[in-house]
C-alpha cells in the first residue's frame, strides 16, 4: 500500500480487526478502512504487519503516515465486491485482484 506522498512527520501505528465471511471479503473491508483512514484523518497507509488470520476474520497493524490532502492526486471512493479474488498459491502467499471505484 503506497503511492508517491509527502509525509509530515513519522509512522504513526493502529491495530485493525475485521471479520468476513470469506477472504474475499476480509480484503474488501481491509481496503475501505485504509481508504476511510485516508479521507478522515489525512493518513496514508504505508504498510500492514499481519498478526493473526483465518478465513473468516484478520488482525493487524496499519503503518500510517501523515499526507497532506493536496498531494492526493487521485480520490479513491471504494473498494468493490465486483470482481474481487483472493486465493492462496503455493510458494508464493497470496494473490489478490481488487477493483476500486475512482
Amino acid at each position: 500500500m503506497g503511492g508517491a506522498a509527502t509525509g509530515q512527520g513519522g509512522s504513526e501505528p493502529q491495530e485493525v480487526s475485521l471479520s468476513g465471511t470469506d477472504p474475499a471479503d476480509l480484503l474488501v473491508q481491509l481496503c475501505n478502512e485504509v481508504i476511510f483512514i485516508l479521507e478522515t484523518r489525512s493518513l496514508l497507509a504505508r504498510g500492514f504487519s499481519l498478526v493473526a488470520a483465518s478465513q473468516t476474520a484478520i488482525e493487524g497493524t496499519l503503518l500510517l503516515s501523515p499526507i497532506a490532502p493536496s498531494d492526493i492526486a487521485l480520490q479513491i471512493k471504494a473498494a468493490t465486491y465486483g470482481d474481487v479474488r483472493f486465493e492462496f498459491a503455493e510458494g508464493v502467499g497470496a494473490l489478490a485482484e481488487i477493483t476500486l471505484d475512482l
